[in-house]
């Protein structure tokens, strides 16, 4: 009850130049399945290696909510149900409820004073959208969009709340959860400065399609995601042109296909393999 009780001070204290780091989903399980088979897992610390990059990932949210957990939120909750393109949760807007994703995958994204939009992360089944602005009471700091048909749950914001106080597992679960999307922001940003352009990318559409790809009648093994360029240049932090030359470049080395908004990985392992090779560290 301790852990319950302080779980939203604790959230409320990140910084707030930390939020957007902290929305970031990039978390890699290790247990086996893939796409088609248990879509949870535990995140990972350091995924770089050939052995991990090789291994399946998986989609990391139900290993942490157990199943009563998500019956809980499920049921204080009401079901929902939003189109492609449509938005679930709007940049800047207040709190004023949390989403369990049920099915289907969310964009989330986020808008600079300049104009540009960042993709912040790819959400799928067993995660929680808005959490954070729940707790600590700040505009949402991102948007997030249908990336096609969606189903999930509609949690009040005071019932999310009375939620984490009352329930001590499920705040210390929100709180990991939390903590390893920050871990993983931290991990990323200090990539961008060791590794291309190319490398870069590589990793985000490798993390991203095993947690989020879905089979792709190319071959089998073949994961395809729903992600324009622009998109994926927000994800990885690499101007558009960068983007456009690194996605040349593994196309042209067979890793990668692209289609109009979705890139296919034909062998994910391979492209593991390929990050994980000499050439990676320079």
């Amino acid at each position: 009850m301790l852990i319950a009780r302080h779980a939203p001070r604790v959230l409320a204290g990140f910084p707030a130049h930390r939020r957007h780091s902290l929305v970031r989903p990039l978390q890699l399980g290790h247990t086996g399945g893939g796409p088609a088979g248990n879509p949870y897992a535990e995140t990972r610390p350091d995924p770089w290696s050939e052995r991990e990059m090789r291994m399946p990932q998986q989609n990391a949210a139900d290993a942490r909510f157990t199943p009563e957990q998500l019956t809980l939120l499920r049921d204080s909750g009401v079901a929902r149900r939003w189109r492609l393109g449509e938005v679930l949760l709007a940049q800047g807007t207040p709190s004023t409820e949390v989403i369990l994703v049920g099915r289907g995958l969310v964009k989330v994204t986020a808008d600079t004073h300049n104009g540009y939009t960042s993709m912040l992360a790819l959400r799928g089944p067993g995660d929680l959208l808005g959490e954070l602005s729940c707790v600590d009471g700040r505009p949402r700091s991102a948007t997030a969009r249908a990336a096609g048909e969606v189903t999930g749950t509609a949690i009040g914001a005071d019932e999310f709340r009375r939620l984490l106080t009352e329930e001590g597992g499920l705040a210390l679960t929100v709180l990991r959860c939390v903590a390893g999307r920050l871990r993983d922001a931290d991990r990323l940003r200090s990539h961008q400065g060791a590794y291309r352009s190319e490398e870069r990318v590589g990793r985000v559409l490798l993390e991203l399609a095993r947690r989020y790809g879905s089979p792709h009648v190319s071959g089998a093994g073949a994961l395809e995601l729903p992600i324009t360029q622009y998109e994926l240049a927000g994800a990885a932090g690499t101007s558009r042109e960068s983007t456009s030359r690194a996605l040349r470049t593994l196309q042209d080395t067979g890793l990668v296909a692209r289609a109009r908004g979705r890139v296919v990985l034909p062998v994910p392992d391979r492209l593991a393999r390929w990050l994980a090779g000499p050439h990676a560290r320079g």
